[in-house]
């Protein structure tokens, strides 16, 4: 998910691409983008490209969705959030809403696989609360 300004206004575009910088073909763009828009464009994609076990987002209000939620419950999918605020409240939220992890931005490339292997293998992933 990428926020961007045009013509004077916030527009959001959701993209999709893979951990080796593959784009996929999928974009959804205007103001507002609603967890509903969200399932639409992940089902899309699941028809053309098949389905991801593991998917790593930002922590916009579109992907803390209960529909996004649900959908991802009914297809076994799990989410990883990547996010810029280490406050325990921002995680807490996070994971409240059903991420099955939480990754600090800056930290994602030495702890991604580690994050995704514990996800995969059926447990939560938050970072170390005790560091910094």
């Amino acid at each position: 998910m990428h926020l961007q300004e045009e013509i004077g206004e916030f527009q959001k575009a959701l993209t999709s691409e893979n951990k080796i910088g593959t784009v996929l073909p999928v974009i959804e763009v205007g103001n507002s983008i609603p967890g509903r828009r969200v399932v639409a464009v992940l089902e899309r994609l699941a028809k053309t490209r098949g389905l991801h076990r593991i998917i790593t987002t930002d922590n916009r209000t579109e992907f803390t969705s209960r529909a996004v939620d649900e959908w991802a419950y009914r297809n076994g999918v799990k989410f990883i959030v990547l996010g810029m605020e280490d406050a325990p409240e921002v995680i807490d939220s996070c994971m409240a809403a059903g991420a099955s992890g939480y990754l600090l931005k800056w930290t994602a490339g030495k702890d991604l696989i580690k994050a995704v292997e514990t996800v995969r293998r059926g447990l939560t992933y938050v970072p170390d609360r005790r560091a910094g």
